[in-house]
């Protein structure tokens, strides 16, 4: 299973002065979740990502790159 956590703090709540600690779980380069969420209808919901963290394979795409035969840059 490759995941690292992370926690990170909050900036404290002006009123009352409480900083808030997250729980950062990744895989490889991708947050994937972080703890605690925040509820409220007023704040939308980030890194809901379950289906990366059980994930056997990260999905793939093919591509076509071009490469120039000339140079493109004189330094």
């Amino acid at each position: 299973e490759n995941k690292e956590h992370m926690t990170a703090l909050s900036e404290a709540d002006k009123e009352s002065e409480q900083y808030t600690t997250y729980a950062i779980t990744f895989r490889g380069n991708t947050v994937v979740d972080i703890s605690p969420r925040n509820e409220s209808p007023n704040v939308y919901p980030i890194y809901l990502r379950d289906h990366m963290k059980t994930a056997k394979k990260a999905p793939m795409k093919k591509v076509r790159r071009f490469v120039s035969d000339k140079p493109v840059l004189q330094w």
